[in-house]
């Protein structure tokens, strides 16, 4: 025995409550968000002098990588990133 549908909707129950969050419903989303960063943090994020060692230890790794005379342990290397995935 077959049974068919009878007047079915195609409807998801989960699209009204997406709509909400994503805020398609077309009102207005009058919360706003404001971060406000200290003038500490502003210092150190315009240093010049991180910045330059910063630069300079990029500088020298590729230097090291393309001359071929950076050799890391891989037995190390492993080690280390065993150690610190097991402490989080």
């Amino acid at each position: 025995m077959k049974i068919n549908p009878i007047q079915t909707q195609h409807v998801n129950p989960y699209k009204k409550h997406l709509t909400k969050i994503d805020g398609i419903d077309g009102r207005k989303n009058s919360h706003t968000e404001k971060v406000e960063i200290s003038p500490q943090a502003k210092e150190m994020h315009n240093s010049s002098r991180i910045q330059t060692e910063r630069q300079e230890m990029i500088n020298r790794l590729k230097s090291n990588f393309e001359n071929g005379s950076m050799n890391p342990d891989a037995k190390k290397t492993a080690a280390d990133l065993l150690k610190h995935f097991r402490n989080l």
